[in-house]
């Protein structure tokens, strides 16, 4: 499911991966979190290539104890977009947001939905 939303010049894109034959399959098993997490994160440095974003990222645990990792480009225009990763046995659900005014609201919608996350098995 992917859905666009846009108010003014904040946009959240909210992209689901739910089903487990779903666009959310990954060759790492549960355990093997941190190496889907450096796989992203070098895809991500990859994307960003020479230009001036900063890229971040931590990892937590959602409200159901599934690991979660976030990572954050912050463009030199100040645009952020947060990539929210919430793994699963070789499993993940992405939730993208794209903030172009440093909106409070949207981060709290996003870091919400990724916290309260559940697997629909």
């Amino acid at each position: 499911m992917s859905k666009f939303k846009k108010h003014g010049m904040i946009t959240l894109c909210i992209c689901l991966c739910l089903a487990a034959g779903g666009c959310g399959r990954n060759a790492y098993a549960a355990d093997e979190s941190e190496d889907f997490k450096d796989a992203i994160m070098r895809q991500l440095a990859m994307q960003i290539g020479n230009s001036d974003a900063q890229l971040d990222g931590y990892g937590s645990t959602t409200d159901a104890g599934d690991v979660e990792y976030v990572f954050t480009i912050t463009d030199d225009d100040g645009s952020v977009t947060k990539q929210y990763y919430i793994v699963g046995d070789r499993r993940f659900c992405l939730i993208q947001l794209s903030n172009y005014t440093g909106s409070d609201a949207a981060d709290d919608a996003a870091d919400e939905m990724a916290d309260s996350f559940v697997w629909d098995d």
